[in-house]
């Protein structure tokens, strides 16, 4: 079954600047109206805060989680959320400090469930590599999104971290 929406009438003038809308299954009919954006009753599984609250994270569902494993030698740090900066940012930080100071000196981490980085988010990744080349280790990221990927090769940062498509690959690559 395929849902509609409508915006609301007070906010025609708006519909360019609306352009990342998230909606959560709880909740996301009341949300939406109490915020006055949309009419309708919201795709399951999705974001009820509209915009830049969204990707900062604010529904709860949008923030950033953080998983480690090893395979064998390898530090895989897998990563679900939007990578906006904040408390989840540190904690990604000092996962990586963990397993530095516990000896670990390769890395993967994967972004697969990551939808969204902006610059502050970028800055995480560059301290993470930065840390991670001044214990003398590797650092690689797997399962770069198109979008995740132009952002690099806009700002330049293709020619410093090493991507793979897969968290196989970068896994091979050592």
């Amino acid at each position: 079954m395929q849902e509609s929406y409508q915006f609301a009438p007070s906010m025609a003038g708006f519909l360019p600047s609306l352009t990342a809308f998230h909606f959560h299954q709880t909740g996301g009919r009341a949300k939406l109206r109490e915020y006055g954006v949309m009419r309708g009753t919201p795709a399951r599984g999705r974001c009820t805060i509209a915009g830049s609250a969204a990707r900062r994270g604010a529904c709860g569902r949008c923030r950033l989680k953080v998983k480690t494993d090893m395979e064998g030698e390898v530090a895989i740090i897998r990563l679900s959320g939007n990578l906006t900066g904040g408390p989840e940012s540190d904690e990604v930080r000092g996962a990586i400090r963990r397993l530095l100071d516990s000896g670990a000196r390769k890395f993967i981490i994967d972004l697969k469930g990551v939808p969204w980085i902006n610059s502050t988010g970028l800055g995480t990744l560059m301290a993470i590599y930065t840390s991670v080349q001044r214990e003398e280790g590797v650092l690689k990221l797997a399962h770069v999104s198109d979008r995740i990927q132009s952002l690099f090769m806009i700002t330049k940062l293709l020619t410093i971290f090493d991507t793979h498509p897969t968290t196989e690959e970068a896994l091979g690559a050592f």
